[in-house]
């Protein structure tokens, strides 16, 4: 009998190693592949990915990569995470009475990897006509500590991209073209050289809104500018008056020459949309998730790469 309760131990012991094995293997895979993002069209084109934070309903979680914090929530979310309760105003940021709060994320899960022990995570709303086409961000901070890559051509991002010490030759020999940009303080930006200005600046390499935003300040004394009816309306509550550019306006990456058409670029003053001055500014415009599509980037946070087609004029 006791040799029969050791094979049979021995069984069960082996059983359960390749029940464990083929979990973490099912986990492994799940995690390799790439999390679809859905496109929605939120003061500009946007993508979200759908988030579990264990409601009722997955949340779509807009993908923000100039937005400089890990994450934040709408005050919906938020309350249902605690407890029905509202969130503590701590300031008037945001575009409803109910300001900005906080609240810790004990644990959510992106196409199947799980992220846990979220502080401090902000709360705040948009403008009312957004509606509920995103109810929270994924900003910088979780971009580059998750090691995410994201994919403009498929529409979809991989998470726990592998560090390497050199470019994807598998990209450089479909045409890609790169550079190297850096992340500081939650600011993620490229050098471009602007022909008009005769000297690279950083420019935010964004994943959200259109093509061009510039800081007006900067290029208005080396471009044609005209005013427009319009004014940017900032989560601060200021709102700078926006401009136009009357000619295109050339520029290039890493030596790669591009040239923004007439009226396609936007200006506003920086310093004010952001309610801080002009020289605390990180950097001086943002080319957006248009300018990612229509030049089929691959923003990579793990190894802080952007690869792009090159060459054509815009």
């Amino acid at each position: 009998m006791k040799k029969l309760s050791l094979i049979t131990l021995t069984i069960m012991l082996l059983a359960c190693g390749t029940k464990q094995n083929s979990k973490e293997k099912r986990l492994l895979e799940t995690k390799a592949e790439p999390v679809p993002m859905r496109q929605i069209v939120f003061g500009g084109n946007r993508y979200v990915v759908d988030a579990d934070f264990g409601l009722e309903k997955t949340v779509p979680m807009m993908v923000h990569g100039n937005a400089s914090f890990y994450m934040m929530l709408t005050h919906d979310v938020a309350e249902q995470l605690n407890n029905g309760e509202p969130i503590t105003k701590i300031d008037d940021y945001g575009y409803s009475e109910q300001g900005r709060g906080r609240i810790n994320v004990a644990e959510f899960s992106v196409g199947g990897h799980v992220f846990n022990g979220i502080e401090n995570i902000p709360v705040f709303d948009w403008p009312e006509e957004e509606g509920k086409a995103a109810q929270g961000m994924l900003g910088v901070d979780w971009l580059q500590k998750e090691k995410v890559k994201i994919d403009f051509v498929n529409e979809q991002l991989e998470i726990g991209v592998a560090k390497s010490d050199e470019p994807d030759s598998n990209l450089l020999e479909n045409g890609y073209k790169y550079t190297r940009f850096e992340i500081s303080d939650s600011e993620v930006f490229m050098q471009v050289y602007f022909d008009a200005l005769q000297k690279e600046i950083p420019i935010t390499i964004g994943t959200v809104a259109s093509d061009y935003s510039l800081d007006v300040v900067t290029f208005k004394n080396a471009l044609a500018l005209e005013a427009t009816n319009t004014r940017d309306h900032s989560p601060d509550n200021t709102t700078p008056d926006v401009y136009k550019n009357t000619a295109a306006i050339a520029y290039s990456i890493a030596g790669v020459n591009f040239e923004i058409p007439a009226q396609r670029a936007k200006f506003s003053d920086f310093a004010e949309y952001g309610n801080t001055t002009h020289d605390a500014l990180p950097s001086f415009g943002i080319f957006g998730r248009d300018w990612m599509v229509r030049n089929q980037a691959i923003i990579d946070y793990a190894n802080l790469i952007l690869y792009f087609k090159a060459g054509e004029k815009e």
